[in-house]
């Protein structure tokens, strides 16, 4: 079973430490279980959230919800600009989707409309520049 409050806890650490608004609420989220609670790690050399998340879904066979996630972790890129990743997230969530849900659903479509042009999202731009990765990246 999904522990979902481990898996909530990781999407405190999908955004760059000056972006908390509570440095507490950073720390905490970086003492989770996915390293040691006195590894700490720089932002840079941590594994994303997103990709944490993804690989528990799967252990728990949940792929069904890999789209969310990666819908999640396209928003966080378009947010800071990051328009290559931004639409490496985006594929990767149509994919999924096309599994899932079929070509035709509105996720798929929608995922395929974002991939073509992530500028069109509504976030695109909102916080200052910055690169977070994509699904392929270390």
């Amino acid at each position: 079973m999904v522990c979902f409050g481990a898996i909530g806890g990781l999407f405190a650490l999908l955004l760059p430490p000056a972006l908390m608004s509570h440095s507490e609420t950073f720390a905490a989220a970086s003492d989770t279980s996915f390293g040691s609670a006195n590894e700490k790690q720089p932002a840079a050399r941590r594994p994303t959230a997103v990709k944490i998340a993804l690989r528990m879904l799967k252990e728990e066979g949940l792929v069904h919800a890999e789209a969310s996630f990666c819908f999640d972790a396209f928003q966080f890129c378009v947010l800071v600009s990051d328009f290559a990743n931004a639409k490496a997230w985006a594929r990767r969530a149509w994919e999924v989707a096309c599994v899932t849900a079929g070509p035709e659903s509105a996720a798929a479509r929608t995922f395929k409309m974002y991939w073509a042009n992530p500028r069109a999202h509504r976030f695109a731009g909102l916080l200052p520049r910055g690169v977070l990765g994509g699904p392929d990246s270390s």
